[in-house]
């Protein structure tokens, strides 16, 4: 990582309970937090089915 700040988004999700535990679970293995894991899970996931990735837009410029 190149320690430039990354723009976020908040997702608030509903999953079954057996799948957060599933996820829990990789997270704990992984040493991630669970959004963290549920993060490299959506970008493995969209890797796999050829998803290019979308270069990050620069910040505009403040007016002077």
């Amino acid at each position: 990582m190149s320690g430039a700040a990354t723009e976020t988004r908040q997702l608030a999700i509903r999953i079954q309970a057996a799948s957060y535990e599933t996820i829990k679970g990789l997270a704990d293995a992984n040493k991630r937090s669970i959004t963290k894991q549920i993060e490299w899970l959506i970008e493995q996931a969209a890797a796999q089915a050829g998803a290019e990735p979308v270069a990050a837009q620069p910040e505009a410029a403040a007016p002077a």
